[in-house]
């Protein structure tokens, strides 16, 4: 099975590779082991369930009927991603390569899951909460820089509008990584089991494919156009909205201070509540824009280091052994891959109150019944204790 630096398992860690394409000893693999098992183990189960639960109830709270606009429906589908994310993480990274469970790493159920299931589905889902993000910091820059035409078309919350974003962000995300599914390929070696031709048993196998060893494919497709597609363009996209939205929101702020205040009719009050609920939905938009720029800097760090050792991955193809720093670093990026789709409903619940107060009244509902049920199970036993004395006193 194919390791992560794409070498086969089962060959030697002592000196791996050819010429100057890398080698790896036994304290390397240790750290690397290590490595692995604290941040895509540990970390990633441990912020993966948070995110999982975090994400659910993110989704109950944005369908209820006074929480449900354009806005939050995009923070549902956000959340569908990002939980989708996390699960293949969990899959892939912790039970599969860390914990072996409940099949070792190199098992055919694992086979036949990662490389044509698992990995590629993962990066699809990445790319459509990315590509998810930017339309919704697209959704608050024209709520804050444009608010009269925004309204004017996002008076009601339309299934189909809703699905006219998504679409589009699923089938980019798809054809993106549609060149995955086909980076890999099954073959069977023969193996003796007694010294005779008729104790042969076949194994199967997985190795990279001649296209994924094309120089022109890893020069074009892994490293410029997942660099460009996946992060200088997001990465720009982000800061131009973000900055655009700050600045929307001083101005907004400016404007709304100079009105005088003492003659408004309820018709301004409500612009002038609607008007702070939108700035109020943009500085949620920030942060997670910021969660993002923060947990997706070791994927950019790491692609371009890409760009220093192309050379080398050309040449050496399958046989490159990437530095120790280089795997210790690609497991901190899976781990915060990770965190960056588990804390959106940090943010939601630090700077919506209207977020906070749902969960808490939800909170103290359920709290609420439970002592009501607690009481009504007390007298009903009090009650049958009075009818029949006789059971009072066999159970003391």
């Amino acid at each position: 099975m194919l390791t992560r630096n794409g070498t086969a398992e089962g060959r030697s860690l002592i000196q791996l590779g050819k010429d100057d394409c890398g080698y790896m000893d036994d304290n390397d693999l240790s750290i690397i082991k290590t490595c692995a098992y604290y941040m895509e183990g540990i970390c990633m189960v441990l912020f993966g369930g948070f995110g999982l639960t975090g994400n659910l109830v993110s989704c109950f709270v944005f369908l209820r009927q006074r929480m449900l606009s354009h806005f939050n429906c995009l923070l549902i589908v956000l959340a569908f991603f990002d939980s989708l994310f996390i699960i293949f993480s969990i899959f892939h990274f912790s039970i599969a390569r860390v914990f072996e469970w409940p099949f070792p790493e190199d098992s055919e159920v694992w086979l036949y899951l990662i490389p044509k299931g698992i990995h590629p589905f993962s990066n699809i889902c990445m790319c459509c909460s990315n590509f998810m993000t930017i339309l919704i910091a697209w959704e608050r820059y024209r709520a804050v820089c444009f608010p009269s035409h925004f309204r004017m078309s996002n008076s009601v919350v339309s299934p189909l509008r809703i699905l006219g974003h998504t679409v589009p962000v699923v089938g980019f995300s798809v054809l993106i990584n549609l060149p995955k599914f086909f980076e890999t390929e099954y073959y069977y070696t023969e193996r003796m089991t007694n010294g005779t031709d008729h104790g042969a048993v076949s194994k199967l196998n997985i190795r990279w494919t001649e296209m994924k060893n094309d120089p022109n494919y890893i020069l074009y497709y892994t490293f410029w156009t997942r660099l460009i597609v996946t992060g200088v363009i997001p990465f720009v996209l982000l800061a131009f909205f973000n900055v655009n939205i700050f600045k929307g929101i001083r101005e907004t702020k400016e404007r709304l201070a100079r009105k005088p205040s003492g003659r408004e009719n309820q018709y301004s009050l409500f612009r002038k509540r609607q008007t702070k609920n939108e700035l109020n939905l943009a500085v949620i938009l920030i942060f997670i824009a910021m969660l993002w720029v923060v947990c997706n800097l070791p994927r950019l760090i790491l692609n371009c280091t890409e760009y220093f050792l192309l050379n080398k991955m050309i040449r050496c193809q399958d046989q490159l052994v990437l530095p120790t720093w280089f795997d210790c670093l690609t497991s901190l990026n899976h781990l915060f891959l990770v965190i960056n789709s588990s804390l959106n409903i940090c943010v939601y619940y630090t700077l919506s109150s209207s977020f906070r107060k749902s969960i808490q009244q939800y909170t103290q509902c359920v709290a609420s019944q439970r002592m009501m049920t607690s009481a009504v199970e007390q007298r009903l036993s009090q009650r049958t204790t009075k009818l029949n004395p006789a059971v009072a006193e066999t159970t003391l």
